[in-house]
């Protein structure tokens, strides 16, 4: 999936807010992961985001966490 294709949707559902998309890596292989200043923000936001554009389920990403702010800094998801 296209990690610019995920914030692109988290963008239209929450405009007004800061989101970055990363991969994270689990014990199972690769994830998405969806960083978002938007404290209302969910993964069902992103899916009803992406089915508008008839995008596949399979283009939202896997979480969806809160943030303060999305810097470029690493950060660590632990």
């Amino acid at each position: 999936m296209s990690l610019e294709r995920a914030e692109h949707f988290a963008c239209r559902e929450a405009p007004d807010f800061k989101h970055a998309a990363l991969v994270e890596m689990t014990n199972t292989g690769e994830s998405t992961v969806l960083l978002t200043t938007d404290p209302k923000l969910d993964r069902i936001a992103l899916l009803f985001a992406a089915r508008l554009i008839n995008a596949q389920d399979l283009a939202v990403v896997r979480r969806v966490l809160k943030v303060d702010c999305v810097t470029l800094e690493q950060q660590s998801l632990s």
